[in-house]
């Protein structure tokens, strides 16, 4: 499966947001400006990764410094209360759904942070407050 992504960052205004796009599974999510050039997004199946920039650059070899991810589950392959039960014991949430897929958001459950750099993990619990409100955003594009 091949994944177009649209990452638009346009700097008007202080208020101005940063918009994510994603067009094969037909979603969107709007991050703060406050976030500009602090997270980068990493495709990996059916799983969206919001990370922490500073942090997914120290290892690219895995998900590092996950601020959340949104999961992406077919319709043809599962229903909600199959997903929402595979999910639960990492607190999988529905956040939205359209005509081919239920969309899951979650947060990490390990370590994300190098234990011996403070800054950074000042910068990525704050990204990680900032959350909740992100995925406020989440909208069906399709």
């Amino acid at each position: 499966m091949v994944i177009t992504i649209s990452l638009v960052g346009c700097k008007h205004s202080p208020e101005e947001n940063l918009s994510y796009v994603n067009e094969a599974y037909g979603f969107s999510l709007t991050f703060p400006e406050k976030w500009h050039d602090k997270y980068t997004i990493t495709e990996s199946n059916d799983v969206v990764y919001i990370q922490n920039k500073n942090i997914a650059d120290l290892n690219k070899e895995f998900a590092y410094g996950v601020i959340f991810r949104i999961e992406i589950y077919p319709k043809s392959e599962w229903d909600e209360d199959s997903v929402l039960q595979a999910g639960d014991p990492y607190g999988l949430k529905k956040i939205g759904e359209n005509d081919r897929y239920l969309f899951g958001s979650a947060y990490a459950t390990d370590v994300q942070v190098p234990v011996d750099n403070e800054k950074l993990a000042r910068e990525y619990q704050d990204m990680v407050t900032d959350g909740e409100e992100i995925l406020k955003t989440f909208t069906v594009t399709e």
